[in-house]
Parts: structure tokens; sequence; C-alpha cells
């Protein structure tokens, strides 16, 4: 076999293909799969389809291939109305050359046309329809002119296996029509009436499919694609002006955008889950900033509240809190305001009942707060002035013995308190408590002040805690640790100098950890 009969092989290969529906438009042309069902090499395959791609058949494009052609809606509306006027000019020319066999013929494949009716098979019944038609255009004796009608009908094939499955209840109608065209040549009517008929039986075919693809158009479904522009709107306000009114709006435009996508399911059919996917993109990114601005705010807190706690490390042995500070110079304003009242006047002397009470009242309050003073230490101040410790940890603290620590026992112990209850352990399902308690004991023979602190905590498994919690806990002093199903127990023995003033720097080996 030649190089020329080679690539006339390969041509007709694909172009059969191409016209009988097994390479459908968008189809790849894979070169090397063909050669090897063509049991030839590639070369002869290549020139196929160049020769294929300048009839506009095929597309060549770089890092794709070689594609059967996509079809263009023009292109079908040019073919059938080329089709219409050489077709009906080709049946009006072969009507005088037409035998009564012909016309039997034609008869016959328009019966069985008819049969498929109640079954409709659109591929069957175009192709019944081609052979219909064959029988009374195949007999033209203008050869250019029939030229251009197999021209057309092999570019109909490629373009659209049937256009009958679009428009069904066209396929009656047509049948009918042949029965009028045959009865006209049978007749010998006048050719340009043969010829009319068969341009508009054609050009009605046509007229259906155009309904139906603007009836189509109509229906076509649109994706809410301003689902996503709204929630890039809404993102920065709810990064400033909280989540809450931005997710509420993304949410109410998401439902509507999803009911829309919903009403269109008859025209969108599987598309419905891309437009409610979409609607979904406006509460999408508001909830990925919400749980993002979430986390920074808490983030943020956290450091404001450790700096505040941190704040009460370095005040002195009994030294107020802020908010003791506060209740003091309440009580202050309250006794101020007491005594200007009676100083102006304003206030009779002996004081009338309502005024003693006030005056009794202020001065408990103030002898309440100057007697916990004595007690009241950095520890209790800093548990609770912060909004993490306080109601997670309590102290016991009867004769304030937290404040005899250096300032170095006080980072550690608060740096561990906050990693126990504020970091919030991984694996602790409940929140965790702890309760620290501070005894004296009496050890004559040291030169160091010595108390024990007990830390118990409960809501978390010693091997969930943070390690660096156990070092800070060894800043503090030697400890034990006592495990329980609940919990554990770190007792700790704290030493500090006696030389050493409260709040200062450490004692030369005051703190050494006995392990964990």
């Amino acid at each position: 076999m030649t190089a020329e009969s080679k690539s006339q092989l390969a041509y007709g290969f694909i172009r059969q293909g191409i016209d009988d529906g097994r390479f459908v438009p968008g189809y790849r042309l894979v070169l090397g799969q063909i050669a090897r069902e063509l049991d030839v090499s590639v070369v002869p395959v290549r020139e196929a389809i160049r020769r294929l791609e300048a009839e506009g058949l095929v597309t060549f494009e770089r890092n794709v291939g070689a594609q059967v052609a996509l079809i263009k809606e023009t292109e079908y509306l040019h073919t059938m109305q080329t089709l219409a006027i050489v077709e009906g000019a080709a049946t009006a020319l072969s009507a005088p050359h037409l035998t009564p066999d012909h016309l039997r013929r034609a008869r016959e494949v328009n019966e069985r046309m008819r049969r498929t009716l109640d079954d409709f098979d659109p591929h069957r019944f175009t192709e019944l329809n081609l052979e219909f038609h064959a029988v009374l255009f195949e007999e033209c004796p203008n050869p250019h002119v029939l030229d251009l009608v197999h021209r057309g009908w092999n570019r109909m094939r490629m373009l659209r296996d049937s256009s009958f499955s679009f428009v069904p209840g066209r396929a009656r109608d047509s049948v009918a029509e042949h029965d009028r065209i045959v009865d006209l040549i049978e007749q010998a009517a006048d050719p340009v009436e043969i010829e009319l008929t068969a341009r508009r039986h054609r050009t009605a075919t046509l007229d259906a499919v155009l309904a139906y693809q603007a009836s189509r158009a109509h229906q076509t479904p649109t994706h809410p694609t301003a689902a996503a522009a709204a929630g890039a709107v809404l993102m920065p306000v709810a990064a400033i002006r909280g989540t809450r009114v931005p997710l509420i709006a993304g949410a109410a435009i998401a439902v509507v955008l999803a009911a829309e996508a919903l009403v269109q399911i008859g025209a969108s059919g599987r598309d419905v889950v891309t437009g409610i996917a979409v609607a979904a993109t406006a509460v999408f990114p508001l909830v990925i900033v919400g749980l993002a601005t979430d986390g920074f705010r808490r983030l943020v807190g956290r450091e404001l509240d450790l700096s505040l706690v941190q704040s009460t490390v370095a005040t002195s042995r009994s030294a107020v809190g802020m908010r003791a500070s506060e209740e003091l110079a309440q009580l202050d304003f309250d006794a101020e305001t007491l005594l200007d009242d009676v100083g102006s006047g304003r206030i009779a002397i002996p004081l009338p009942d309502d005024a003693a009470e006030r005056a009794g009242t202020v001065a408990a309050r103030l002898r309440v707060r100057l007697i916990e003073g004595r007690t009241d230490t950095w520890l209790r101040h800093a548990v609770t002035e912060s909004a993490y410790l306080n109601g997670q940890v309590t102290v016991d603290d009867p004769v304030g013995s937290a404040g005899l620590l250096t300032q170095s026992q006080r980072d550690g112990l608060l740096l561990a308190l906050w990693l126990l209850v504020a970091e919030h352990p991984k694996g602790a399902n409940a929140p965790v408590r702890v309760h620290l308690a501070c005894r004296e004991t009496s050890d004559d023979a040291s030169s160091d002040v010595a108390f024990d602190l007990s830390i118990d905590v409960s809501g978390v498994a010693r091997r969930r805690v943070d390690p660096a919690t156990w070092d800070a806990i060894g800043s503090v002093g030697e400890h034990n640790v006592v495990t329980r199903t609940d919990g554990f127990t770190v007792d700790v023995s704290c030493r500090v100098a006696h030389s050493t003033r409260p709040g200062g720097p450490p004692a030369r080996g005051a703190a050494r950890s006995r392990g964990s």
C-alpha cells in the first residue's frame, strides 16, 4: 500500500467516524491510537488530520492536539438554509425522471417512518428521512447541484445526529409533508411548486428547531455569581463591626439566591447544585472571617489580660489590686461626701437615722476592706482581676503567705496557673478547676521562710498538661505530683530567704525542682 493510499485510508476512517457520529464534536483524535487501529504509521494519519483541518472538520491546538471541530449554532442554520435551497432544486429537477417504481419506494419508506412515530427513535427516523429524500433527489441530472445536496447531508450528520431529537413533534408533520411532495410529483405538478414545497418542508424543520432553541434560551439557568461579591463586600464589615449583622445579611442573600437556583431546577437540572454552592459563597467567607476575627480577638484579649495580671507581680506583700483600689476609692468618696454634708450643715448633728446608717455602713465596709487587705496578696488580686483565672482558680491563703514569694517565684506560679486554665489543655472536656492552698511550716533550723503550697487541679489529666507548666512550677520550689482519676495535686515546698524583700529578686538556690 502506497503512502498516498494509506493517507486516504486514514482520511476515510476519520471522516466516516465524524459522519456517523462516532467521533462527536470535541472528540480528541489520538494519532497513535488511530494508527494502531489502521495498522499504519502516524505519518499518514497526520496527513489526514491536516486535510480534515483544511476542510474545517478538525481543529488542532497546541498542548491539546487534534479534535473534532465543535458545533456552531450558526453553522447548523446556514447548512439547513443551503440544503433547503439545493435539495428543493434537486427534487424539482429529478421529478421528470422519477418512475412509478421510484414513487412506490418513496411511499414505502414514508410508511415505515409513520410506523416509527408510536415508538419514536430520532436516529432511526433520520436515517429513513434521508432514504426517502434520496429516492426523490438522486435522479437529479445536474451533478453539481447533486454534489451540493450530498455535502449538505454529510454536514448535517456531523452537526446533528437528529434534529428530531430536539423537536419530536415535528416528525408527524414531516411525514404528512412527504405525502404532499410525492403527490405533486405523481401529478406532474409545476416544477416551481415542487421545488417550493420541498424547500418549505426543509425550512419548517429549521423553524421548529430555532423555536425550540429560543424557548430554551429563556430558560437558560443563571448562577447567582453575585453571592461571592456580596460575601466579599461584607467581609471587611464583619471584621470591623462584628459578624452577627453581616452574617445575617449574607445568610439572607444566600437563601434568596438558593431559592432562585431551585426555581430554575427544570432548566438547570444538575447545575442547580452548582447554583446552591455558589449561593453559599455569600456566607462562607463571613464564617471564615468570623472565626479568624474571633480567634484574633481572643488572642489579643488573653495577652491584655496576661499583661494586666502580670502587673500585680511586682506589688508589695499586702498591696491592693486594681479592683480593690476602685472599692477603696468608692469608700473614700462616700466618706468624704458624708463629711462634707455634715460640715456644710446639710446634715445636722446629731445625725439623723438615715445619715447614721450611711456612716455605719461606710465604716463597716472600710473596716472589712482593711482587715482583708492584711491577707489580700498579689496572688488573690491576680486571680480576681483576670478574666480567665477568675471563676476557675480559688485561693486559700489565710495569712498571706503568697506575698513572701520572690518575683521570679511569682512569675512562675502565675505562668503555671495561666497554662493550666487560660490555655485550656488538649483533652480537657470540662473546664479546668484549680484550688491553691498556702500553709506555713515551722523550720527553726533554717534561716529561710518556708511554707507549703498545694495546687489541686481537676478536669484535666496530668499527661495533657503543657510541659512548660512543670518548668514554671519548678521555679516556685521543689514539688511532688500526686495523680488522681479526675486530675492531680502538686505539693510545692516554697522557701524564701529572710533577707529577701517580698517581690524582689530571688534568693540564691531558693527554687529547685525535685521532679515532676
